[in-house]
Parts: C-alpha cells; sequence; structure tokens
C-alpha cells in the first residue's frame, strides 16, 4: 500500500492534468445546463402567463407554489441528465486509477456496492428498510486484511392519511466492512449521539 506521499505525487503527475481537463467539461456542462433550462423555464413561463390570461379563476397560490416545486424539478433533471457523462468519465479517469495505485489489490466498480444483507448485519440501522442503493464499490486486501466498501443509501418508505408515499433516509454514507484474521467476542456498534443532536452539545452532554 503506498504512503500518503506518494499518493500526492502520483496525483499531481498523473491525475491533476487530467482533472484540469475534465474541469473546463464541467464548466462547459454547467453553461448547457444554464442555457437548456433557459428555454425551458421561458417556454413553461410563457404558458403559465397564456392559462393565466385565458382563465376566469386562478388560484395564485397554489399555482406559485407548483411553478416553483416544478421549476426546480425539472433543473435538477437537466443538471443530472448533462452532467452524467461527466460524473462516469471522472470516476473512469480519476478515481479507478487512483484507487488502483493505492494498492494494486483493490478493484473499483462505480455502479456496485455493499450487498443489503451485510449492511443488515452490521446492526447499524434496526428499522425496516424499503430502499436500499449505493455505488463506488471497492474490495480488495491490505496488510491481510480483507475490505470491502461503498457508497449506501437506505431507506423506509412511509404512507401519509391520504396515501401519499415518500422515504425517509435511515443512513446515506460510506459503509466499510472488514473481515480481520482474528475473532472478535464482542459487538460495538457507533451511533450518533441523539441527545446532542437533540438538545446541543451542553445540554446533551449532562443528559448521558
Amino acid at each position: 500500500m503506498k504512503t500518503f506521499s506518494q499518493i500526492i505525487d502520483y496525483y499531481y503527475k498523473e491525475l491533476y492534468p487530467i482533472v484540469e481537463k475534465l474541469d473546463k467539461k464541467r464548466e462547459e456542462v454547467k453553461k448547457r445546463t444554464f442555457w437548456t433550462f433557459g428555454v425551458i423555464f421561458f417556454v413553461i413561463t410563457l404558458g403559465v402567463l397564456v392559462y393565466i390570461k385565458n382563465s376566469s379563476h386562478v388560484d395564485y397560490f397554489n399555482l406559485a407554489i407548483f411553478y416553483g416545486v416544478f421549476m426546480v424539478a425539472i433543473y435538477g433533471f437537466v443538471l443530472k441528465f448533462l452532467s452524467k457523462d461527466y460524473v462516469q468519465e471522472f470516476k473512469q479517469r480519476v478515481i479507478k486509477p487512483l484507487v488502483k495505485f493505492i494498492d494494486p489489490s483493490l478493484r473499483y466498480t462505480t455502479s456496485a456496492y455493499i450487498p443489503q444483507h451485510l449492511f443488515t448485519k452490521s446492526k447499524i440501522i434496526t428499522s425496516k428498510i424499503d430502499r436500499y442503493s449505493g455505488n463506488d464499490y471497492v474490495t480488495g486486501t491490505v496488510d491481510g486484511v480483507k475490505i470491502e466498501f461503498s457508497d449506501v443509501l437506505a431507506e423506509q418508505e412511509h404512507t401519509d392519511s391520504k396515501g401519499n408515499k415518500h422515504y425517509e433516509t435511515l443512513f446515506q454514507g460510506m459503509f466499510l466492512r472488514a473481515e480481520f484474521p482474528k475473532h472478535f467476542s464482542g459487538r460495538t456498534v457507533v451511533l450518533p449521539d441523539s441527545a446532542e443532536k437533540m438538545f446541543g452539545s451542553f445540554l446533551g452532554k449532562m443528559l448521558q
């Protein structure tokens, strides 16, 4: 496994020139997103104005809320659609060779992730998981220890009184699993401090 200084040297010598080129592409994506959204914004706004002009009764409050939410959703969709190729290229040309340089035994897969049964087995989340996904999966052996990690998103489905479904995020972040060559008789689970989160640092510590 390479040292931190070796990784830094490799990044600036081999990967930084690629990052600079990709950064120019990122700026192009931002410009394309701006202009594409601008055209969509103009067309939809024109349609809304025509609707207002031809309608005898308009609920301006609900229309404004719908218009704002719809525009935010459209912008997010356009940005995600136009930046998809850039993100994949960045992962393949920067992240993948960097992982390989850190340790040749490590393998990186952009679309794979830790299986749900292994995540559930950790007991980090004890609630029911209704939707599970992830990406950026890395697996290999470092100093005799088999490891695997990835980004993970675990969600739980809820239904309100009107029958509308939404998902609550139970866990979102990096999840790492390691198989040590030694047997551990106990189990340690580190979780966020609920008291400090709810009551603040000072009062939360007093309640512990």
